[in-house]
């Protein structure tokens, strides 16, 4: 018991990171005008431009876990993590941003369905963005849009974090355009 305070926290660094697997979405891949890069290779730096184009203009960037192309359910164990820190510098016009990761729950994910995935999401307002936060995990949410999607039942409708997929940053309503 006295060791305890002396046994360094356990860190897992998502970016920028030379092994991450990142990716950026947008629209544009269902037929809209939106845009997201990378401006860096160290993936540091990301850039989305939402124009008009589809109902909701989206742009999102992401890192999956997937230890092996073969099989993307496996992703990362991190229910011995407490928080959860983020820099975020942005310019632009949106009032929200979302962080979310994706858990595989073997109980009601299909491996041939990557939606099926746990959504699990905390909004960040845009007051709170150009610092650094450090943000508990239990502070997630399942998603409702989820949640619904799926009927999932109230014994299954926790927050897990031991097969993490993916971890995403997006914006969390409609953003304005821009």
């Amino acid at each position: 018991m006295l060791v305890h305070p002396l046994i360094p926290e356990k860190r897992l660094q998502l970016l920028p990171n030379p092994n991450a697997m990142a990716y950026s979405n947008s629209d544009s891949e269902h037929g809209g005008n939106s845009t997201a890069d990378w401006l860096t290779e160290n993936y540091s730096k990301w850039q989305c431009e939402l124009r008009e184009g589809v109902v909701a203009p989206t742009c999102s960037l992401g890192i999956s876990f997937a230890n092996t192309d073969i099989d993307w359910t496996l992703g990362i164990d991190l229910s011995n993590y407490n928080y959860f820190e983020v820099s975020i510098d942005y310019t632009g016009p949106a009032k929200l941003m979302r962080i979310n990761f994706r858990n595989y729950s073997p109980l009601i994910s299909n491996a041939n369905d990557y939606n099926s995935a746990k959504f699990t999401q905390l909004n960040i307002r845009r007051k709170d963005f150009n610092s650094d936060l450090k943000i508990n995990l239990n502070e997630f949410k399942l998603a409702d849009w989820w949640v619904d999607q799926f009927d999932l039942p109230h014994k299954l409708a926790h927050v897990e974090f031991n097969r993490v997929t993916s971890f995403g940053l997006d914006f969390s309503q409609t953003a304005p355009i821009g």
